[in-house]
């Protein structure tokens, strides 16, 4: 699963043109981002409301279990994860 803060119908064109078949989810005032702690709040303009770049990997109990945020790929363990967070 992947979080834009993108609108449905632009989600749904993205995924047809790069034939995505996993679900990608609308999150266009960026609550959901936001709840990641996630949120670029630097962005302006048409990219505001952006996430900043990168990956949690949530196992099958809803637990965090890695991520990686950023540009630089800082790598980030279950310890440095929200304090096991649960999804």
């Amino acid at each position: 699963m992947a979080v834009s803060y993108d609108s449905p119908a632009i989600l749904k064109d993205f995924a047809n043109r790069h034939k995505i078949e996993f679900p990608l989810v609308a999150d266009p005032e960026s609550k959901i981002i936001s709840s990641f702690g996630v949120f670029n709040s630097q962005a302006t303009g048409m990219t505001k409301g952006m996430a900043h770049p990168g990956f949690y990997f949530i196992d099958a109990a809803g637990v965090i279990r890695a991520g990686e945020m950023g540009f630089a790929g800082a790598a980030l363990g279950p310890a440095a994860l929200t304090g096991g967070y649960s999804a």
